[in-house]
């Protein structure tokens, strides 16, 4: 016995600090929070909302890819992305980096 997920997804949603003291924010009647809107602004604040498609084996498998390096299942992977790696809190300890250190140390990250 179980229920369709078939349709299930995920929300990302970012609030507007004054967004925390709303009383339609608390009580889930916010339009946001009924995926009525993926944007919303009132007078009390605003926010934006972005909805994807949920797939469990997907889902299930990048949680396990990531976790394996935490549990030291692989070793750490370079990102493709120089940029990615020069903005990565870990670089100064990742092996892998592909961070271009004299841009990493730019303070607007370029030479």
């Amino acid at each position: 016995m179980g229920f369709d997920t078939g349709h299930t997804q995920y929300c990302i949603t970012v609030f507007r600090r004054d967004c925390h003291d709303c009383d339609r924010l608390g009580d889930g009647d916010c339009p946001l929070q009924a995926g009525e809107s993926s944007s919303y602004e009132c007078e009390k604040g605003a926010g934006i909302s972005d909805c994807f498609p949920f797939d469990r084996e997907k889902a299930t498998s990048d949680l396990e890819w990531a976790l394996g390096y935490w549990r030291y299942d692989r070793e750490p992977l370079a990102s493709p992305s120089p940029r990615k790696c020069r903005s990565c809190r870990w670089k100064a300890y990742c092996e892998a980096s592909i961070a271009d250190d004299a841009q990493a140390e730019s303070p607007l990250g370029c030479g």
